[in-house]
C-alpha cells in the first residue's frame, strides 16, 4: 500500500493560480494577478469592493481599498486636506494636518478669547485663532479695538 503523507499542493485542480477564479473564468490560471481588477468608478487607479476577473482588459483599477468611488481625490495614496473629509481611506479626518488652538470669538473678529481651546486644523464657527488674553470694552477690528486689561 502506498501512502502520500506529504503532499504539499495547495491549488484547487479547478483554481491553477490560486487566484479563487476557477479554470473556467480565468483569462490566465497560470498568473494569480492577470486580470484582475476593481471597479474603479472615479478612474482614480484604486478600486471598491472585491477583485473582478477582467479578461478584456480596460475594466477596472489593479488597486482597491477605496473610500470613495465617487471622487478622485480620495483613496488609499490621497493627500490629506484640512477639510473634515478623510482623503487617504485610513478612517482618521484630516490626519496629518497641522493643528492649532482656536478661542472663542464673542464679537466676530475673527480674534478669540478666553480660557477654553478647540484644537483642530482650521477654525469651527464662532473660534478665532488669536488669543488675545484682553477684555473688549466694545467690539472693534481685532488688536486695535480699545482693550482693558485683565486683572
Amino acid at each position: 500500500m502506498l501512502l502520500l503523507s506529504s503532499c504539499t499542493h495547495t491549488h484547487s485542480l479547478f483554481d491553477k493560480d490560486g487566484d479563487g477564479v476557477t479554470l473556467e473564468a480565468d483569462c490566465d490560471d497560470t498568473d494569480p494577478s492577470a486580470g484582475s481588477a476593481y471597479p474603479d468608478a472615479d478612474g482614480d487607479g484604486f478600486g471598491t469592493g472585491g477583485p473582478l476577473e477582467a479578461c478584456t482588459g480596460g475594466g477596472g483599477a489593479p488597486l482597491g481599498g477605496d473610500c470613495d468611488d465617487g471622487d478622485p481625490s480620495i483613496h488609499p495614496s490621497g493627500q490629506e486636506t484640512c477639510d473634515g473629509i478623510d482623503q487617504d481611506c485610513d478612517g482618521q479626518i484630516d490626519d496629518g494636518s497641522p493643528l492649532q488652538d482656536f478661542y472663542p470669538d464673542g464679537d466676530g473678529d475673527g480674534y478669540g478669547g478666553g480660557s477654553v481651546a478647540t484644537l483642530a486644523c482650521a477654525a469651527p464657527p464662532g473660534a478665532g485663532a488669536e488669543r488675545l488674553g484682553l477684555r473688549r470694552r466694545r467690539p472693534g477690528p481685532g488688536p486695535a479695538a480699545e482693550l482693558l486689561s485683565r486683572w
